[in-house]
């Protein structure tokens, strides 16, 4: 599992890159303040400056969350993701 995790967020950014610059350069059809083709810089940089205090203390501390929690709460968390794909 520790492979795992430190695979997938240099996996995910080589996944993630091609689908944002098309994102960005694509459906950038109405010039609305604030926004990069369908992003919303406000609300990344909201998101962004949310985050930072936690990413912060969560480095210094790392919850443990046993495997079976965790295998659970991705498990929903797909289901949850499929749903709102399915239905929109």
């Amino acid at each position: 599992m520790t492979v795992a995790t430190t695979l997938a967020n240099p996996l995910t950014l080589v996944i993630m890159l091609p689908a944002v610059l098309v994102t960005i350069t694509t459906h950038a059809s109405i010039a609305v303040p604030g926004m990069v083709g369908s992003v919303d810089l406000r609300s990344a940089l909201a998101l962004l400056i949310g985050a930072i205090p936690l990413i912060v203390l969560l480095r210094r501390r790392v919850p443990r969350i046993p495997e079976i929690i965790h295998a659970w709460g991705y498990f929903i968390l797909l289901i949850t993701a499929g749903a709102v794909v399915a239905l929109s």
